[in-house]
């Protein structure tokens, strides 16, 4: 890789909103996530945002709903970076097709909410040894940090 773009997230010290993982310790890079309109972006850890989504299927995130385009990079983000088979634009499809009346996408959301819900917890158990082991030292900052 080019120098200086190796884990160039690892000098940060935000905590991922969702999470309160420090970003600079994923071992995968951030997603980034604009606020709101104007007012800079938060990183988050992509997998537990995901996984969050997918648990949920509230595709609300800091006060408002996920655009398409959003959906749409999340999943490239997850995929690029290989940290999931899930893709939310399949959750939106399902949801879709549940919506008229379709029975098996109903059961397939059924299995996807399940399956992304036992990851999650995983991925939190997985996380908070990691906070406990001391792996992760306290950023300097704490809690997500809008930026420009």
């Amino acid at each position: 890789e080019e120098a200086g773009k190796h884990r160039w997230w690892a000098d940060l010290s935000d905590l991922c909103p969702l999470s309160g993982f420090p970003i600079a310790h994923l071992p995968y890079p951030p997603f980034k996530l604009q606020v709101a309109k104007g007012q800079g972006h938060n990183f988050f850890d992509g997998q537990f945002l995901m996984l969050h989504i997918l648990s949920s299927f509230n595709f609300e995130i800091s006060g408002r709903s996920l655009t398409q385009q959003e959906i749409q990079a999340l999943d490239g983000h997850v995929k690029k970076c290989k940290l999931s088979p899930f893709r939310l634009s399949r959750a939106l499809e399902l949801l879709y097709l549940v919506g008229q009346g379709n029975a098996h996408a109903q059961q397939e959301m059924a299995e996807l909410r399940s399956k992304a819900a036992k990851k999650l917890g995983a991925l939190k158990h997985i996380q908070r040894a990691r906070l406990q082991r001391g792996d992760c030292a306290t950023p300097a900052v704490p809690g997500p940090q809008p930026r420009r």
